[in-house]
């Protein structure tokens, strides 16, 4: 399976939308709308909203891939760039998205459009314009979540119909899959390769956060179950786990976690 470099914040928490004091001077509190895709027109950047303590990038996966059921996504060193001092500034939150090749998240393909959220530190107010730069930001790379010369407009505020979107847009739900049997095991999603869980946690006490590194993550716009199937080997015998997972509402930074352990 071809893997997407994604440059996101994934399913970052959206509670802070009911945080925000109402109160806040709109100079203070305030997102800008824009309408730009990338090269293969698989992501589009849609909002950025400025709060007390964030600048959140809104960028839309809208869905519309042909390289199977589930695409792979990772964010390759994406960052904030002043386009007038070069100053950078690094995500503090992605979420469910890893930051190197060797995470393992995956988004289905339905032609359904989700948000994936990526928080940074609330940006200076003398920071005017930016590019949003994945990577080394080559306005050729296939999936590239680069996109430039973005103005940041205090004097134009869409909160309202930003907020209406959100509350509109379909629900994400999702679930991480970890090990702790120590053996490459291949996960299969109706009978199609999903990934390769090659790493697990030796201490069976630990309980890994969703999407943290080491496990498999998917995102979906379904709320259903997404039955799978584990293959390995280990000391010439095969081994397999046959079980579903029912991925849970991941708007407030939440997943189904499910373990392998020993043969099933």
């Amino acid at each position: 399976m071809k893997q997407i470099r994604l440059t996101y914040y994934l399913l970052f928490s959206l509670s802070f939308l009911f945080l925000a004091p109402a109160m806040i001077n709109a100079q203070d509190n305030f997102v800008n709308k824009y309408s730009r895709k990338n090269n293969d027109n698989t992501l589009k950047l849609a909002y950025i909203e400025h709060d007390s303590e964030n600048t959140t990038v809104y960028v839309q996966y809208l869905g519309n891939t042909n390289v199977g059921t589930y695409t792979g996504l990772y964010l390759n060193n994406f960052r904030i760039m002043d386009r007038e001092t070069g100053d950078e500034y690094k995500p503090v939150e992605t979420g469910f998205l890893p930051t190197t090749v060797d995470g393992k998240f995956f988004v289905y393909n339905g032609e359904t459009i989700l948000y994936l959220p990526i928080a940074f530190k609330r940006l200076p107010s003398r920071v005017k314009n930016i590019d949003l730069v994945e990577g080394e930001g080559s306005a050729g790379a296939t999936y590239s979540f680069t996109f430039r010369n973005i103005r940041i407009d205090r004097s134009v505020n869409v909160e309202d119909e930003f907020m209406e979107e959100m509350f509109t847009m379909p629900t994400p739900y999702a679930a991480t899959i970890y090990s702790y049997f120590n053996a490459t095991i291949d996960l299969y999603v109706r009978g199609t390769l999903l990934a390769k869980l090659d790493r697990y946690f030796k201490d069976k006490n630990t309980k890994p956060n969703c999407g943290q590194f080491g496990t498999v993550t998917i995102l979906t716009p379904r709320n259903e179950p997404i039955p799978m199937l584990g293959m390995a080997e280990k000391d010439g015998k095969k081994l397999s786990w046959d079980f579903k997972v029912t991925p849970l509402d991941a708007s407030f930074g939440e997943c189904k976690k499910f373990s392998l352990s020993g043969s099933k």
